[in-house]
Parts: structure tokens; sequence; C-alpha cells
């Protein structure tokens, strides 16, 4: 399961417009698009093809960490709807 999501991950970095396609669909759609922009970011990096270009499991924590310890206002960071 976790490496079909890599590979439509995978895929998917390549277009913009297909970045609400890889979102667990439990959210419904509903989801702050800089928190995926952020996410997808720190994913592109962990799948580097050169091992020595991909950041060390700390990083990727205390990014990831970051991300959700934001507190999102729709009025400043509107919600993303992909319905």
């Amino acid at each position: 399961m976790h490496l079909y999501l890599l590979l439509q991950a995978t895929r998917s970095f390549k277009k913009r417009t297909r970045f609400s396609k890889i979102v667990d669909p439990l959210l419904e759609g509903q989801y702050p698009e800089r928190g995926l922009y952020q996410a997808l970011d720190i994913a592109a990096r962990c799948i580097q093809e050169q091992p020595n270009m991909r950041p060390v499991i700390a990083d990727v924590v205390t990014a990831l960490d970051y991300i959700v310890s934001q507190k999102y206002d729709p009025q400043v960071h509107p919600i993303q709807s992909s319905r």
C-alpha cells in the first residue's frame, strides 16, 4: 500500500493539478493547501534518487511536526476543496 502511494506521489509531483489526487480521501477534500504543498515538498526530498540527497529522518520528523503544529485560519490560508 505504501509503495503504491509513493508511486502515485512520484507521478503526481510533476503536475500541480494532480496534487489533490494523493490526499487522503478521509479528509473529504477539506485540507489547508499550504500544508499539502509543504508535505509534498518533504516527500519529494525523501524520494531523491541519490541517498545522500535525502534528508535524515530527524529532519523529516521536525518538518512534519512543524506542519501539523500550524494553526490554519481559513481567512488567511484557504481550505482546498477537491469537490
